[in-house]
């Protein structure tokens, strides 16, 4: 392809027109160009060579043009001329424009384009014009005059245009640059047309800058090389200094320290290349010749006059093909003379090529490098690699030198040669007219006389002869061959197109324009070849055929007719009766199978428009339409194929599925009626509805369009209509109507015996139930009325049968069809869809509760689900003697609500000598507690033991299937369970799963070798099918067979009745539903998916279910699970309206669950939403119908809001008209859920509508039956959403199951109406109380659950939703933001894996109703103490906290001693005994409510509005409010020691703390001592709870209100420093057994012993009366009653009388006369069986350092000091279970009743505990003392004591002495006579000894005597 032709405007400043003319020919720079414009061709017109007047121009015109021509063209690498080009000048011309008569420019035509040259720089018009003013025309040597151009035409040719554009200022050449196509070469063959870049402003890339100079830089002068230059004379031109020009690739002379760099050439590029070109010192330089791929630059301002611009050329570098070309920088303008400064040197991006590049040559002194033979010409210039430097000093400055001016001698004749001249006139005289065009030929005429004048004329210089040569030579040249009208022509015939004309003169027109197309591109054709070309061309032209007008077939549409299975091809066509059309074929593939073919001929298609009717296709299959048209438009058939088009017919409508009834209703007057057996049409059809209830799903109420009778395959009936958007159903043969359908059989009359309808049956029956009644077809007993419990009510003694031998049913019973049948027979009779009911009635059976006499049951099948309180069976209850049942079979489901172990069973609940055989039962069985067997629970023979043993109560030759699982098994067997004594079970096979049962038979009867054994025999089990316990010696012999011995088995048992088929009824056909092995794509190995995609997409079609299942993989969950629900959920949140979903959760019946991602979808219909389930390309519609439901859901809410809590409609509901009504309201505590639940009323009503049941059209009856129901059960509706609302917010995980038991209680799996539910809920007062949450849960909500009970459904979830392992951890999560929960685990080895935890004591029956409670805390705190004896309920607000943080600490620590408190005593226990501490049932122990503020009312208010959130959340919802009583705490218990009553309340007091924990182990030894503490023996004979407690059993602490602390007491809790200042042991648990307790205790009453004993003996060695008196009072006797048996303790001072008489002279006389120190206790009567708060006597704490010598020995009960006292010191010296327990417990009360004594006394226990020993406790105490002072008398234990050290008894004494002398120095007489002591040195000196003892034997670990 050639290069585009075009030109550019230079300005070079300061040029001689010389010099530039020399320079610019030879191409090697251009000289400070200041603009580049490129300018298309176009501007000269091809007619302009006609333009050129020969002659000399009119001197008057202001513009006009002199035109040379240049005697020998230059070389410019191409034939063509600029003249082609422009239409003007060839290579080499030169043209002068004048302008006013003076030379404006020149332009000079060179191998670069055309050169203005300015006419003030170039040529003087006085000097070197000077022939100009004489002939107009200026000599220039190497050129001759050849015309002028006159202005118009200069200005036609656009050249005035140029010279207004690119006029030279002074000093200014203006070049006008011409490119030339140049011939390709083999280099050239990758060169594109558009490697050229138009005008396009490329992207910049700017180079670093080059430093400025400031030195003017030395210029060098280029050499004219070309001879053919034009050259002007000498002494013509001005004055002007050689401009300076820098040459590339010539002589240049340059600073030494400027450098250029070089970039490599790049490779041929596909891309447009652009010049590069290298500046130095601000002056451009010229592309090479063979370099010039030049992109047009922007152009750019011109420059001031007195500033001349200087161009920048970017710089040419690498790129990446990603890089653009890059555009020419704006230039630096530049005055002359100035210092010019180095420009930036930029070079436009080329393509990067893959292949290598190769460095260019570049030449010395101006020759241009020719590429290489083997190198592909370069597409764009590379920049000039830079020269060496040459040194200043060899600098050379070479100037052009000037043309030489040579002067002719005046006045000789010149010789003329006028040789030439005649050659020419020669040559000229010989053309020929017809070569040439008109135009030059008869341009050359006028020349031709004019030379040949000149030739003739003497007088003619010889100039003259060489102008006229000249002229004419240039005629002759300019002769030319006019091809303008050949080439219009050609192109003209290239316009046509084919198609339009016939082939044979178009091929025609192709010949010519083939022949035309040589002459044209044959440069030596003559113009008469031309011409002729031309006439021939234009002939052909007008003779082309043209053809007829082509039909245009357009496919317009493709009009599905979806429900018809059609598809309809709509074709427009045009032109059709223009040109023949033979056929028009419209062929339909699937895959490359065609299906359908229509072609259409003839008069079809001659019309506009034009269909093609496509039939039976299948849905959701792509089709492919190729429609093709054959015609003839005069050139023989042409086919034409339209565009393929894919056709799919997708139906997806509203279809209802699975349907199990279908009832017409009639709802009037806020009643609804059951109107399925009609028997006239109703006038009034607006109140009507079709209820639709399916097995699975929501129940659909749809508005009754019509009702009509009509006949139907020979059958009246009556026909209703009901019509929906979307909505259709199938017809009989699968098609489709837009429209519901349901038929109701209009009665036919009985026949004699034979019926046809269930209801004129029934009626017949109950009239005479002894007749035969045989069945005339299939009947349904739906909607018929009972009367009674059965449908018949009277002993049935006839038969039923089917007639003619078919095998006929009775449908859809729901109710047992008899109560009693006596020798009756039922035969050839099926029941089928039994649907009983009725789980709050007993003896439930499908056909009788009693079978008596001779009654047989043969050849009957009975399918469907039973469910009843006590006794459900698939035949009947009870079989009695005589009655058969045989070759039958149970399909379904039985389920059992008793609570008394009846009997379920899938043929009867008991056989009482009758005989069941080939009885074949697949079913599940459930129930709570109940005897179970899939066949017969229980076969009875009776105790009559006679002959027939084994032919009566028989159960033989049978098999079963299926599941039993009882909550509560009582004897559960698959084939039977009680057969004592002789009842006979044989030869059966169980594949059944038995969960809590076993396999085969379900008692110990199997193993009663006696009696039953013997008849129980060749039971069999199916390995890989039955399952179930061994549990029984004879079980486990039992044989298990494979799957195909136990088939083979079951085949030998004849069993027909599995396999048989009723006949439908006629109604039930045309109702019946079409099952999915109907539907097209049915695949067998789909059936599950089928059936679960019916709960993704419950709306759609059966048939866009079978298309979206066959998408799944075989092994998906969908298609091997069974699905329970899908829910819609938006991230953890359940959606339960039709809020936007991200996924649903799929719930599978084996308690898994997937989850799937949703994306939206816009393919939904109008009135179901849709999603796309992205992780399997299916689709998920929630089961909610999309529609407006704002007018029912404001009218709900109109009724709702009206209700309050506290109002007459709730007391009225709740049955609450007394006085209590407004507290019985409060005392629900569910006021803040009822005002959350009626503050988002909108939302919760609108959740319930789109919940309820669906209403696929508007029916006003169903919606005013939803209004009235609400209406009437509005109460109930508000408290069971309220209800719901408080306590169903339970957590498993990140998901919250609120809204599942508010609005989706089906996920469970179990269909259910949303509002009765919710109506049931709030039913009852018991159902919504806090306090049987968990009881309501079992009696309403189980149901519609998978669960038998709350903590069974909670432990369901938690496996469902959570990776949780165990119920205990998920229950501290789930309460972890509102209740903290300490467990403690034992740490005694043996029990550390006890029950401790919270959960797992929470459950238990008296507690189970706080785990809702609990789950469902809110803005309370609380923290539960849970271990294997007991759990604490207790608050951080109660504490004073706002934060569970806030209390975790002293929560850890209370839970650490309460469980140190309970492992110590379980360490001491008795063997026993002590196992009872790991109680099942734990005592709960309860906060109290004086909180912070004051004690809180009931209601939590403080009597403010205030609210104490833990009473109002839970205390109070648990009916654990108690009243203020004035105690700290208290235990209430009961005589039954394990009665689950038993609790502990903190009243005053708080659970935590240390004294916190003191109370805790002293109420809960009012717990525990009875039944643990006192080894089981209870309280010992009169005595009670208190006086075990405080001062014996308690663990003492400090800050207690009580003077416990120093007390007689057991640390059994607390980890102290042995400091030395301890009263206890200081670690408990270093007290591993009960010896090393018993150990403690002795060392402790040994050391109590001796110290009272030395106080004593101190005291009496002082020989002081007075001091003996004061220092000692008594402890009498107090009796209780008139037989001075039991007796109470007395303390009081001495009497005068007694003082006066007091002899005490040892320890024994302190014994003897029943004396202790006068300190505490105080003096009082001390009752060890009070209760009463008002005697607070048995609370006394015995302090340690008091003396109580006296021993109170008692005849029956002691008084509460000396008991303990005693108590404690029987411990010490006898041990726990022989001292403590013996003393303490009623131990002995049995024995001394045996013994004879009426009362337990002090004198009997001593006697028992020290086997005889002693005979009162005075003899123990004064042994006791003589023991411990024996040994000390040996020796102490050294210890310190007070500075003095102490190893003896005497240095002990010695104290003490010192001490009591001291305090006897204090002895005073009061006012009243009463001599007194203070005891402080003493008592302080047996602290001391006491502590240091404790601290020195490390807690009595070692002994204190040596």
């Amino acid at each position: 392809m050639f290069k585009k032709d075009r030109f550019s405007i230079r300005k070079i400043k300061g040029v001689v027109g010389s010099v530039f003319l020399g320079s610019l020919l030879m191409a090697p720079s251009v000289v400070d160009a200041a603009t580049y414009h490129y300018v298309n061709k176009e501007i000269i017109s091809q007619e302009a060579k006609d333009l050129i007047q020969t002659g000399k121009p009119d001197r008057n015109e202001v513009v006009y043009g002199l035109v040379y021509q240049k005697d020998q063209l230059p070389q410019t690498g191409t034939e063509a001329s600029v003249l082609t080009a422009f239409g003007l000048l060839t290579v080499g011309s030169l043209l002068l424009i004048y302008k006013r008569k003076k030379i404006a420019s020149v332009f000079l035509v060179g191998a670069m384009g055309l050169v203005v040259l300015p006419s003030a720089g170039a040529v003087d018009p006085v000097a070197t014009l000077a022939l100009a003013s004489r002939e107009g025309v200026v000599e220039m040597e190497g050129y001759r005059y050849v015309g002028y151009l006159s202005g118009d035409i200069l200005k036609t040719l656009g050249l005035d245009t140029v010279l207004e554009e690119t006029s030279a200022k002074p000093g200014e050449v203006t070049v006008v640059e011409v490119e030339t196509p140049q011939s390709i070469t083999n280099q050239e063959q990758a060169r594109t047309e558009n490697q050229v870049v138009e005008t396009e402003e490329a992207p910049k890339e700017e180079a670093p800058k080059t430093e400025e100079s400031p030195k003017e830089e030395p210029k060098s002068e280029v050499k004219p090389t070309d001879d053919t230059l034009p050259k002007v004379e000498e002494g013509k031109e001005d004055s002007a200094e050689p401009a300076p020009v820098e040459e590339v690739g010539g002589e240049v002379e340059s600073k030494p320290e400027e450098k250029v760099a070089v970039k490599p050439e790049s490779q041929p590029s596909d891309k447009p290349a652009e010049e590069s070109k290298v500046e130095q010192a601000g002056e451009p330089v010229a592309p090479r010749e063979d370099e010039k791929a030049p992109v047009e630059p922007e152009k750019q301002p011109e420059a001031p006059e007195e500033e001349k611009a200087v161009e920048e050329t970017p710089k040419q570098e690498e790129s990446t093909p990603d890089t653009k070309a890059e555009e020419t920088v704006e230039p630096k303008e530049e005055t002359v003379n100035q210092s010019i400064e180095q420009p930036k040197v930029e070079t436009p991006a080329v393509e990067k090529q893959t292949e290598p590049t190769e460095e260019p040559k570049v030449e010395q002194a101006g020759e241009p490098v020719a590429p290489r033979e083997d190198e592909q010409a370069p597409t764009a210039p590379v920049e000039p690699e830079k020269q060496p430097e040459v040194p200043e000093e060899e600098k050379a400055v070479e100037e052009t030198p000037k043309p030489e001016d040579k002067i002719k001698g005046i006045g000789t004749k010149e010789p003329v040669d006028k040789s030439e001249l005649n050659n020419q006139i020669d040559k000229a005289s010989s053309v020929s007219p017809t070569d040439y065009s008109t135009a030059s030929y008869n341009a050359l005429g006028p020349v031709l006389e004019t030379a040949k004048g000149v030739y003739a004329s003497e007088p003619v210089k010889q100039p003259e002869v060489n102008s006229e040569t000249n002229k004419l030579k240039t005629a002759i040249d300019a002769l030319n061959v006019d091809k303008t009208e050949l080439n219009n022509t050609i192109a003209d015939a290239k316009t046509k197109v084919k198609e339009h004309y016939s082939d044979r003169s178009w091929q025609n027109l192709q010949t010519e324009v083939t022949k035309a197309e040589k002459v044209a591109a044959n440069t030596d054709a003559k113009q008469s070849e031309v011409n002729e070309a031309v006439e021939k061309l234009t002939a052909t032209i007008e003779k082309l055929v043209e053809l007829s007008e082509k039909p245009i077939l357009t496919l317009t549409s493709t009009d599905k007719k979806i429900l018809e299975r059609e598809a309809v091809a709509k074709y427009t066509l045009e032109n059709q009766n223009k040109t023949k059309i033979k056929s028009i074929t419209a062929e339909l593939k699937k895959g490359e199978e065609v299906i359908n073919t229509v072609v259409l001929t003839d008069d079809k298609v001659t019309t506009e428009t034009i269909s093609a009717a496509f039939k039976n296709l299948e849905y959701y299959k792509e089709y492919t339409l190729s429609t093709t048209m054959i015609y003839d438009r005069g050139n023989g058939e042409e086919t034409e194929t339209l565009e393929n088009q894919n056709i799919q017919l997708d139906l997806k409508k509203v279809e209802l599925k699975n349907i199990k009834r279908t009832d017409l209703i009639k709802y009037e007057n806020g009643k609804e009626t059951n109107e399925s057996l009609i028997t006239t049409i109703p006038d009034d059809k607006s109140n009507y509805y079709l209820k639709i209830t399916s097995n699975n799903q929501k129940t659909t109420l749809l508005a009754v369009k019509n009702i009509e009778e009509t006949t139907v395959n020979g059958t009246p009936v009556y026909k209703v209509t009901a019509i929906a958007d979307n909505l259709v159903s199938r017809t009989a043969d699968n098609k489709f109507e837009e429209e519901y359908v349901h038929y109701i059989e209009k009665p036919k009359v009985h026949e004699d015996n034979v019926y046809y309808n269930f209801k004129e049956l029934v009626e017949a029956i109950q009239n005479d139930p002894s007749k035969e009644y045989r069945l005339g077809q299939s009947m349904s007993a739906r909607n018929v009325v009972p009367n009674g419990k059965s449908y018949i009510t009277k002993e049935f003694t006839g038969k039923l049968l089917s007639s003619e031998g078919k095998q006929f049913a009775i449908t859809e019973l729901e109710h047992p069809l008899f109560n009693v049948i006596t020798n009756a027979t039922i035969n050839n009779v099926n029941f089928e869809n039994v649907e009983i009911e009725r789980s709050g009635q007993d003896n439930i059976a499908s056909l009788a509760n009693t079978m008596k006499g001779s009654s047989v049951i043969t050849n009957v099948k009975i399918t469907g689900t039973l469910s009843g309180r006590n006794n459900v069976a698939g035949f009947v209850n009870n079989m009695n003697d005589g009655t058969r049942i045989e070759n039958v079979a149970f399909f379904g489901k039985l389920h059992s609500t008793s609570g008394n172990g009846s009997h379920t069973g899938g043929i009867a609940g008991t056989n009482y000598r009758g005989i069941v055989r080939k009885a074949y039962v697949d079913a599940t069985i459930t129930g709570n507690k109940t005897r179970a067997s899939l066949l017969v629970p229980k076969v009875d023979y009776g105790l009559t033991l006679d002959h027939l043993i084994g032919t009566k109560a028989l159960l033989t030759e049978s098999v079963v299937k299926g599941k039993i699982d009882v909550s509560n098994p009582v004897e559960v067997g698959a084939i039977a369970s009680k057969t004592w004594p002789v009842g006979t079970v044989s030869n059966s096979v169980s594949y059944a799963k038995i969960i809590r049962g076993e396999e085969l038979f379900g008692s110990n009867d199997v193993d009663d070798s006696d009696y039953a054994s013997a008849h129980i025999k060749d039971l069999y089990a199916v390995e890989g099918y039955s399952s179930g316990n061994r549990s029984f010696r004879k079980s486990k012999t039992f044989t298990k067979l494979t799957k195909e011995q136990a088939d083979a088995k079951v085949t030998t048992f004849n069993i027909t009745a599995d396999k048989l088929e009723s006949d439908l009824s006629p109604l039930a056909k045309l109702n019946e539903e079409k099952a999915y092995s109907s539907i097209q794509d049915y695949n067998a190995e789909y059936n599950q998916a089928y059936k679960n995609l019916e709960k993704l997409i419950p709306f759609y079609n059966k048939d866009y279910i079978v298309y979206q299942g066959n998408k799944l993989n075989k092994e998906h969950h969908l298609n091997t699970k069974e699905v329970l629900s899908v829910t819609a959920m938006n991230n953890n949140e359940f959606i339960t309206n039709l809020d936007e979903a991200n996924k649903i959760i799929v719930h599978y019946a084996d308690g898994t669950k997937d989850y799937f991602n949703l994306s939206s979808s816009s393919e939904g219909l109008s009135n179901v939403k849709e999603y796309t389930i992205t992780d399997l390309g299916i689709k998920y519609t929630p089961n909610i119908v999309q529609k407006d439901n704002t007018t029912l859901v404001n009218d709900i809410k109109s009724i709702l809001e009206s209700v309050e809590l506290q109002s007459q409609t709730m007391y009225q509901h709740l049955n609450r008209l007394g006085d209590y009504r407004v507290n019985a309201i409060k005392d629900l505590y569910l006021e803040e859920s009822f005002t959350d639940v009626k503050e988002n009323l909108t939302n919760l009503i609108t959740k319930l509508v789109q919940n309820e049941e669906h209403q696929l059209n508007d029916s006003p009856a169903a919606r005013q039956m939803i209004r009235d129901k609400v209406e009437k059960n509005k109460a109930a509706l508000l408290l069971g959403l309220t209800y719901l609302n408080r306590y169903y917010g339970v957590k498993f995980g990140d998901v919250n199951i609120k809204e599942l038991m508010l609005f989706k209680p089906d996920f469970y799996g179990e269909k259910v109406s949303v509002l009765d539910r919710l109506i049931e809920i709030g039913s009852k007062e018991n159902n919504i109380k806090g306090s049987r949450t968990f009881d309501a849960f079992g009696q309403v909500l189980a149901k519609y659950t998978k669960s038998g009970n709350l903590d069974a459904f909670l432990n369901y979830n938690r496996q469902l939703f959570t990776n949780i392992d165990n119920m205990n951890d998920w229950f501290i999560d789930a309460t972890e933001d509102h209740v903290y929960i300490a467990e403690r685990a034992s740490e005694v080895e043996e029990i550390k894996n006890s029950k401790h935890r919270a959960f797992d004591n929470l459950k238990r029956s008296h507690l189970r109703n706080t785990i809702l409670p609990l789950l469902n805390i809110d803005k309370a705190h609380l923290y539960l103490i849970s271990n294997y004896n007991a759990i604490a309920f207790g608050s951080a607000e109660r504490l004073g906290k706002k934060s569970l943080e806030d209390i975790k600490d002293i929560v850890n620590k209370a839970a650490d001693g309460y469980r140190n408190y309970y492992d110590f005593w379980y360490r001491l226990a008795s063997d026993n005994v002590k196992q009872r501490l790991l109680r099942d049932a734990v005592i709960p122990i309860w906060e109290g409510y004086n909180a912070p503020g004051g004690w809180v009312e009931k209601y939590g208010r403080y009597n403010t509005d205030k609210v104490y959130t833990p009473l109002r959340e839970f205390f109070g919802p648990m009916d654990k409010y108690y009243n203020y009583n004035g105690t700290g705490a208290y235990a209430a218990i009961y005589p039954n020691s394990d009665d689950i009553r038993t609790d502990v309340k903190y009243v005053h007091l708080e659970m935590v703390g240390e004294y916190g924990i003191s109370v805790y182990t002293h109420e809960t030894t009012h717990v525990n001592d009875r039944a643990i503490y006192l080894g089981g023996f209870g309280h010992r004979e009169g005595t009670d709870a208190e006086a075990y407690a405080q001062g014996m059993l308690q663990t003492p602490v400090t800050g207690s209100g009580f003077d416990e602390f120093g007390s007689l007491g057991i640390n059994m809790v607390f980890k102290r420093k042995n400091d030395g200042n301890q009263w206890y042991i200081t670690d408990p648990k270093t007290l591993k057994t009960r010896e090393d307790i018993n150990r403690y205790m002795k060392g402790y009453n040994d050391t109590l012993t001796l110290l009272d004993e030395i106080e004593a003996e101190s005291v009496i060695s002082q020989q002081n009366k007075d001091l003996n008196s004061a220092w000692f009072k008594k402890i009498d006797r107090e009796y209780r009653d008139n037989n001075k048996l039991n007796q109470w303790d007395k303390i009081r001072n001495l009497s005068q009388e007694e003082k006066n008489e007091l002899n005490i002279q040892s320890v024994n006389d302190l014994v003897d006369q029943q004396l202790m120190t006068n300190r505490n206790p105080g003096n009082g009567i001390y009752k060890p069986e009070a209760i009463s708060y008002n005697d607070q006597s048995p609370y006394v704490g015995v302090r340690m350092m008091t003396g109580i010598y006296g021993g109170n020995t008692s005849k029956g009960a002691p008084g509460a000091v000396s008991f303990k006292h005693n108590a404690f010191r029987l411990w010490g010296y006898y041990g726990y279970e022989n001292g403590f327990l013996g003393y303490a417990s009623n131990k002995y009360k049995q024995q001394s009743k045996t013994d004879g004594e009426s009362v337990l006394s002090d004198e009997y226990i001593i006697k028992k505990i020290s086997n005889n020993t002693f005979n009162t406790i005075e003899e123990f105490k004064k042994a006791y003392f003589k023991e411990v002072k024996d040994k000390a008398t040996k020796g102490l234990t050294t210890f310190e004591v007070n500075g003095s050290s102490v190893s003896s008894y005497d240095d002990l004494l010695t104290l003490f002495k010192e001490a009591v002398k001291k305090d006897a120095e204090t002895l005073k007489q009061e006012a009243n006579g009463n001599k007194t002591v203070s005891m402080n040195n003493t008592v302080k000196l047996k602290e001391a000894v006491y502590k240091k003892l404790l601290q020195q034997t490390n807690s009595f670990k070692t002994s204190i005597f040596k």
